[in-house]
């Protein structure tokens, strides 16, 4: 029990408890585990995102973008891929959602599934779509045409 109030920070600790315990931990080469310190303090933000896009370079700039946001906010991201610009199966989507995700991105063309949209509805997730628009989903995109011009 010490050694855990020391991790925590707890003010009841004497100095030189304190002390020994880092000395201890330091010499264990002691680094906390994330996952099980967040299952305790629910402040974990992880984020699935679903892709099947077979051009690299768009996945590429697009996973660039949201690594680089989610990093910035310390969330985790959980990755899908889906095969040809198919949807990976049901099974895949509902363990991507079993993993306790706080929301989805889902990377074109798997916005206009409707398949994925069934399930992500039931799960009542927060749901950000790119290049596409989809029933109860925030929507990222562009307008095509006037964009090549």
């Amino acid at each position: 029990m010490t050694v855990s109030r020391v991790i925590n920070g707890d003010p009841g600790v004497r100095d030189e408890v304190r002390a020994r315990v880092g000395e201890i931990l330091s010499a264990l080469n002691y680094t906390p585990n994330l996952t099980a310190r967040s299952l305790v303090t629910s402040r974990e933000i992880r984020i699935g995102v679903i892709y099947s896009n077979p051009s690299a370079a768009f996945m590429s700039d697009l996973l660039a973008g949201v690594f680089e946001e989610a990093s910035a906010r310390a969330a985790q991201l959980i990755l899908l891929k889906g095969e040809n610009g198919k949807p990976p199966t049901r099974e895949a989507i509902q363990g991507l959602i079993d993993s306790r995700i706080a929301g989805m991105i889902l990377a074109p063309p798997l916005g206009e599934s409707e398949v994925v949209g069934q399930i992500l509805r039931s799960a009542k997730l927060p749901v950000a779509v790119v290049g596409g628009a989809a029933r109860g989903a925030i929507c990222v995109g562009i307008d095509n045409r006037r964009a090549a011009y």
